[in-house]
């Protein structure tokens, strides 16, 4: 009997570890550097490459992932419950309590294992491993990654039967599905907290990241400057003058006008006529002259961001309505709002 007990405790304790193995993965896969990866798997590092490939594929890896935890805690809440509480029961009946307790042996028994069960999961099957993995997540990353491709190969029919009988039930409310991220840009914020409360960031450089990733819900028009705070040039400046006149307003970039703001006709370096007056050549606007980049106002910050690095620019006139100059704005104003927000 005694053995039997040992027996099914160890079955218990490795249902719990198995657990804790899938939640560790999938915390190490998904917080592990790209870059350090990538030089693994450049240097013959199969588990590596793995994660790599898990990471870049959310819908194939978290399913199985979700799949193989849902299954361990099922069973082994089934398996605790049938073996182990009766046992227990046996022994609380016979311990020298009053009869109105023992007549509830059952229900103590049952109690006690779900109590234990559920402090042994929490610590074992999700605290001790998720913490392991955001210390390692590097190396546990290409430790993990070959069974766990593995296992998703053995359980995609089980996550498509899933996903199938998911869609039919939304379908039957009728709800229509659509393709959601796995991962939310909430769960990476969740995710950047915990990395944080382990020390391994500051909390400066995890507001930073959220805010990066958030770039997308707002727009131009939030960091927007008065038009009458906005400095350019008349493309008939006097020669004399354009090197004062950009060193006045204070960018290394100035828009240059024709008539009057509402016709931009692009933008002047400053250190193209740096260059001009020193090899002592005439500074002639129209030749110095850069093409501008037009956004509309309600452009994403994100998308913003990626005009300048296509463009290879850092300087937008922002157009209202009526195609006329509203205000321009710059890189540094992208910067500058993150800096107000995290100080």
């Amino acid at each position: 009997m005694d053995s039997m007990i040992l027996v099914e405790l160890g079955i218990i304790l490795l249902l719990i570890l198995a657990n804790g193995f899938f939640s560790g993965a999938e915390i190490a896969i998904i917080a592990a550097g790209r870059g350090v990866l990538r030089q693994k798997a450049e240097k013959g590092s199969r588990g590596a490459q793995r994660a790599l490939d898990l990471a870049g594929d959310p819908n194939r890896f978290l399913p199985t992932v979700q799949v193989g935890i849902t299954l361990i805690g099922t069973f082994t809440a089934a398996f605790s419950g049938a073996q182990m509480g009766a046992k227990l029961a046996n022994v609380i009946r016979m311990l020298p309590l009053p009869e109105s307790v023992l007549k509830y042996s059952e229900n103590i028994a049952l109690g006690i294992v779900v109590v234990t069960l559920s402090y042994l999961s929490v610590v074992l099957g999700e605290l001790v491993p998720k913490r392991l993995a955001l210390k390692n997540a590097n190396v546990l990353a290409s430790f993990v990654a070959p069974p766990m491709h593995w296992l998703a190969v053995i359980a995609r029919p089980a996550v498509w039967v899933m996903a199938t009988s998911t869609d039919a039930v939304l379908k039957l409310l009728g709800s229509k599905g659509g393709d959601h991220p796995e991962v939310s840009l909430d769960d990476i914020q969740h995710l950047l907290e915990q990395v944080e409360a382990q020390g391994e960031i500051e909390q400066v450089e995890k507001q930073l990241a959220v805010e990066a990733m958030r770039l997308g819900d707002h727009t131009v028009r939030e960091i927007m400057r008065p038009r009458l705070e906005m400095d350019a040039l008349d493309v008939e400046t006097a020669e004399q003058e354009v090197l004062g006149a950009i060193s006045m307003a204070g960018f290394s970039r100035l828009p240059v006008y024709e008539d009057n703001l509402d016709h931009i006709i692009g933008y002047v370096h400053l250190k193209d006529v740096v260059r001009q007056q020193y090899l002592g050549w005439g500074i002639h606007l129209r030749k110095l002259i850069h093409p501008a980049l037009f956004v509309p106002e309600s452009l994403p910050l994100d998308r913003l961001l990626r005009l300048f690095q296509e463009h290879h620019n850092q300087l937008a006139i922002v157009l209202d309505e009526h195609g006329g100059t509203e205000v321009m704005v710059t890189l540094e104003d992208v910067i500058a709002r993150h800096k107000v927000r995290i100080e």
